[in-house]
């Protein structure tokens, strides 16, 4: 999903005019367009061990060995716009807003480090 926000941060778009006369559509490669992206949405996965243990992005063997797991996507304004539990152990509603606050505190993170790469990519 990182990777995916990152490209599609750094996607031109070729600029397209019609043609007044043909009423055609035409393209120009030397006019480009940036991808205009209203949402980033991050999603933070969090594995169930022992109905208290929580542990942020496990692998795929440590979601194997969970008792359960939870993912939260939050939105470019860190409001909740996913969340996916798929039975297991249940959470507690401070278990529950324990991952959406450390999954607002990754989604920061991963959107300044979207930036920067993509900053630095100077096109």
């Amino acid at each position: 999903m990182i990777a995916l926000l990152a490209a599609l941060q750094n996607v031109l778009l070729a600029s397209v005019e019609i043609n007044s006369e043909t009423l055609l559509a035409e393209t120009s490669r030397e006019k480009t367009v940036k991808l205009n992206i209203q949402q980033q949405p991050v999603c933070t996965t969090f594995a169930i061990f022992d109905d208290t243990i929580l542990i942020a992005d496990p692998t795929i063997e440590e979601e194997d060995l969970a008792t359960g797991v939870v993912t939260i996507a939050l939105n470019k304004n860190n409001h909740l716009c996913c969340l996916h539990k798929p039975g297991g152990s249940p959470l507690t509603e401070n278990q529950l807003q324990d991952c959406i606050n450390r999954g607002k505190l990754r989604a920061t993170e991963v959107r300044k480090l979207i930036t920067t790469t993509v900053n630095s990519i100077g096109r």
